[in-house]
């Protein structure tokens, strides 16, 4: 992810702004907000612009402690996202 301008992570990583533009820092409510979730620290979290547009537009989201060990078990794996050749991240 990254924070401030993409110009960096899109060198580092040999994309287009447009692919960097998924990767932006976002804060992420844990328990969405249309759900009732809490502007605190505790229910908030960074995540990428993909993920947190994502995520809560699943049929049947995952709870936050559910979506937590999914992210872990994919980081482990080295496969959390990837770019497709449409040009955005597929989970």
């Amino acid at each position: 992810m990254w924070a401030g301008t993409p110009k960096k992570f899109q060198i580092a990583h040999s994309i287009s702004k447009r692919q960097a533009d998924w990767f932006q820092c976002t804060a992420e409510h844990l328990m969405a907000a249309a759900e009732g979730g809490a502007d605190s620290p505790a229910n908030i979290v960074a995540a990428c612009k993909f993920c947190n547009s994502m995520r809560h537009r699943a049929k049947r989201p995952l709870a936050p402690d559910s979506y937590k060990a999914k992210v872990r078990r994919r980081l482990d794996l080295g496969r959390w996202l990837r770019l497709t050749k449409n040009m955005s991240p597929e989970v």
